[in-house]
């Protein structure tokens, strides 16, 4: 084997949770989506799913603290 395989993890695609904005907006189709339609998705991952510390930094940074702000307030 090689030290590039095998300790890959394989995810089944429905189990698939995407760390960062980026890898959640191109896997909803959105990386290219108006600000509003990319919140939209965002709000609605925050719904079903708990944010990792490296999600968490990644909305931050690109500017969508008030989703986390407004998920902590519910």
């Amino acid at each position: 084997m090689s030290r590039f395989t095998d300790d890959l993890d394989l995810v089944a695609r429905e189990d698939y949770v995407p760390t960062t904005v980026n890898a959640l907006l191109k896997r909803a189709g959105l990386t290219g989506a108006p600000r509003a339609k990319q919140a939209e998705a965002i709000r609605a991952w925050l719904e079903t799913h708990h944010p990792s510390p490296m999600m968490e930094f990644s909305i931050r940074s690109r500017s969508f603290a008030e989703l986390l702000d407004k998920r902590a307030s519910a």
